[in-house]
């Protein structure tokens, strides 16, 4: 095989960019409490604009079949602390399912504020096409709100690790 052979067959098999990175939509995000809220997540320009996250719907779409990586994080405030039978989860969808459930921890501050940070984690196989997007669930009896953030404390991100 010669050079322009091997450039050529290279290039047929090439894949677009499948790394993201998303960060919170500008704005506090309402949660309502007994509800799954899908977080609203607008691409972060120091990552640069990668066209299979679309920003109207928050969801990637997979460019090629194979196994990804996701990440997603949300931090929220509330003036209460958590109720020892509340439940917080930050979940993946695929193509409108839920997959993968996050765990998430909990801190205060001097004025007695509970910030709330949530992570979820997931591989999946998925084929061209499918879609990924991040919900938060909580049953903590009041709507609650996302930390109006534009630091990168919550985000949604991920990539193909292999074919």
């Amino acid at each position: 095989m010669g050079a322009s052979q091997s450039i050529r067959k290279s290039y047929e098999g090439y894949i677009p960019s499948t790394g993201f990175q998303a960060k919170l939509s500008p704005g506090s995000q309402v949660m309502t409490s007994g509800g799954y809220t899908k977080m609203r997540f607008e691409q972060d320009p120091a990552t640069g604009d990668n066209p299979n996250f679309n920003e109207s719907n928050s969801l990637f779409y997979a460019p090629a079949d194979g196994t990804y990586f996701f990440e997603g994080k949300v931090l929220w405030a509330s003036n209460q602390p958590r109720a020892t039978d509340g439940r917080i989860d930050l979940l993946f969808y695929v193509n409108g399912s839920s997959r993968v459930e996050g765990r998430h921890m909990f801190i205060t501050d001097a004025q007695n504020t509970y910030f709330f940070q949530s992570r979820a984690f997931g591989i999946f196989n998925l084929n061209m096409g499918d879609t990924v997007g991040l919900y938060l669930y909580h049953n903590m009896g009041t709507n609650r709100y996302t930390y109006n953030d534009t630091t990168g404390w919550s985000s949604f991100g991920g990539f193909r690790i292999s074919e």
